[in-house]
């Protein structure tokens, strides 16, 4: 697994990659990369990005919110 920051995944035009995401609280989440949210259309003004995970569920991360983000493949 190769460690990434969370603009090489915002700015990648890679719609397929697989990531792990660890957030601030330690928690794990395992996904597809399903899109991502420009700070001007959130609220807070963040941006974000969202994985699909293996059973289902979409997630929403925060930039800051994350503590790691790992390309599985």
């Amino acid at each position: 697994m190769k460690q990434v920051s969370f603009q090489d995944i915002f700015n990648s035009d890679n719609r397929k990659q697989r990531l792990k995401i660890i957030n601030v609280d330690g928690v794990t989440q395992i996904g597809q990369f399903f899109g991502q949210t420009d700070a001007f259309d959130n609220d807070p003004e963040i941006d974000s990005f969202e994985i699909k995970s293996d059973d289902g569920f979409i997630y929403s991360f925060y930039e800051s919110d994350i503590k790691t983000i790992e390309l599985i493949d």
